[in-house]
């Protein structure tokens, strides 16, 4: 085989990882936004049944504390991805593309350190919550593994973005919307 047809192999495999990792990333976000949906039908029937009959859902408060961090750690990575997350720019602006896109390398090394201790821990306490079936609530028993499961997905895919993140801005430098406030992402 030719070098320049495994060179085409292994780029094209790239892009394949590379779609399917957003694909993956844009789902989670979706499946939050779902959770978002459904967590304000909750609420709003319970405000309801609760002014109108005085019969409010058992468990409520629980299910929110529950859903809430469940929702941010599937939602994080995504983010990150589109460039929404809040910063600020001029700051990197004023530095001149060359110190820019250090900071920004800089900044990635460490979203990929902390990220990637965050889902290291997390995917322990996941196998712990799912070995021991623990659970948090009052009235309602809500198990503890599927939060665990989301921040250490959530942590660990945003560890990944990072990398990601770094690669592109050693090879490419920064471009406008990794130097602009995040309302310039717009």
């Amino acid at each position: 085989m030719s070098h320049a047809g495994t060179t085409t192999g292994a780029v094209g495999a790239a892009p394949l990882a590379a779609r399917a990792f957003d694909a993956f990333i844009a789902a989670l976000n979706g499946l939050a936004t779902v959770l978002v949906l459904g967590l304000m039908a909750l609420i709003c029937t319970d405000v309801v049944l609760r002014g109108a009959f005085s019969a409010p859902l058992h468990g409520v408060p629980e299910m929110v504390k529950a859903i809430v961090p469940i929702m941010l750690w599937l939602q994080v990575a995504y983010t990150l991805r589109i460039g929404r997350h809040m910063r600020s720019g001029i700051g990197l602006q004023l530095l001149g593309p060359a110190r820019a896109r250090w900071v920004l390398v800089a900044n990635t090394l460490a979203g990929i350190f902390l990220f990637g201790v965050i889902g290291w821990f997390a995917w322990e306490e996941f196998a712990l919550a799912w070995e021991t079936g623990s659970w948090e609530g009052g009235d309602v028993r809500i198990p503890d593994w599927p939060a665990w499961l989301a921040v250490a997905v959530g942590a660990s895919c945003t560890g990944i973005q990072y990398a990601r993140d770094c690669w592109r801005l050693v090879r490419h430098g920064a471009s406008a919307i990794d130097t602009e406030g995040a309302e310039g992402a717009e």
